[in-house]
C-alpha cells in the first residue's frame, strides 16, 4: 500500500525490537516457517482526528540481518516508500482482510493503539524481497475508513509492485 495517509497524517514510531513474535500477531500461512526471533515494528499514522491506523512489520530475523542498516535508518519513515517500494524485486502477496471484533484476542491490544470500537479491520499481507519474507499488518477501525473513504476490498487501488502467489 502506498501511504496515502501521509498528506493527512504523520508516522508515529511506536518501537521496534528484535524479539520473539507472539504467534497470534503472525499472518497464520506463514507462522510455521519462521524461526527464532523476529524484528518486530509498530507505528501509527495520526492526524488532528486521532491515531487511524496501527500498523505491525514483523521481520524474520534473517531477512532482519540481510537488510538491517536499511530497516534502522527509516526511524519514523514508511517502509513502503523507504523501503519496499523502491525496490525492482519485491512482490506482495495478496492481501488478507479480516474484521475483529471484542471477541478476538488481539482486540484490547488494538484498543490500546487505535481507542474503543465496536469492531477493527485487519489487512495483511507478505512481501518477498529476492528470497527473504515479511509481513505488514495494518489495524483500521471504521473512523479510518469513513474518513479516509477506503474500501476494503481496495480493489481500485493498483500496486506499483508485482504480485504473486506463495
Amino acid at each position: 500500500m502506498r501511504d496515502f495517509f501521509l498528506p493527512l497524517c504523520q508516522i508515529q514510531k511506536l518501537g521496534e525490537a528484535l524479539r520473539k513474535a507472539d504467534p497470534s500477531w503472525k499472518i497464520i500461512h506463514i507462522q510455521e516457517s519462521w524461526q527464532g526471533e523476529e524484528w518486530i515494528r509498530e507505528i501509527c499514522h495520526a492526524c488532528d482526528s486521532g491515531t487511524l491506523v496501527y500498523a505491525q512489520t514483523i521481520v524474520p530475523q534473517q531477512t532482519y540481518l540481510a537488510y538491517e542498516a536499511e530497516l534502522h535508518a527509516l526511524g519514523s519513515r514508511s517502509i513502503g516508500d523507504h523501503f519496499l517500494f523502491k525496490r525492482q524485486d519485491v512482490y506482495r502477496s495478496p492481501f488478507q482482510c479480516t474484521v475483529i471484533t471484542e471477541e478476538n484476542s488481539l482486540y484490547p491490544a488494538i484498543v490500546q493503539h487505535l481507542g474503543s470500537e465496536t469492531q477493527f479491520y485487519k489487512r495483511e499481507s507478505v512481501f518477498k524481497v529476492k528470497n527473504d519474507r515479511l509481513s505488514i499488518s495494518e489495524y483500521f477501525g471504521c473512523k479510518a475508513l469513513s474518513l479516509l473513504e477506503l474500501d476494503l476490498k481496495w480493489s481500485h487501488y493498483a500496486p506499483p509492485y508485482n504480485w504473486c502467489a506463495f
